[in-house]
């Protein structure tokens, strides 16, 4: 039985139900795979899922994209962070199972 906002292995857990929403899982996302610990979450109620947009900074080349942090969340509330020489981006959704996959790939593409 899927857990609520438990990580399961990628195939493990069965959609239950229509209005389950799953979650990619991933602590690095990059290029559009999963590079470490892929799995997959449940939607508690009200949760969301998140993207997490890893950025470094260099005096060379500014802020550029490192990697992604893909995972559930409750609450689930977009923001930005900038520190130092790291700069965190956080996105929700919950249109479709697996929207969170999404914003590393595209995030590649666009350097704030």
């Amino acid at each position: 039985m899927c857990g609520v906002l438990r990580v399961m292995l990628w195939s493990s857990c069965p959609f239950s139900s229509a209005h389950t929403k799953v979650c990619m899982v991933c602590n690095i996302f990059k290029k559009g795979k999963c590079v470490e610990g892929k799995g997959n979450c449940t939607l508690e109620e009200g949760g969301e899922c998140r993207a997490r947009d890893i950025y470094s900074f260099t005096f060379k080349d500014g802020f550029f994209y490192n990697y992604t942090i893909l995972d559930c969340s409750n609450p689930c509330k977009a923001w930005r962070l900038v520190r130092g020489y790291l700069k965190v981006s956080s996105f929700c959704c919950k249109s479709r199972n697996f929207c969170n996959r999404y914003y590393g790939k595209i995030a590649e593409n666009f350097v704030h």
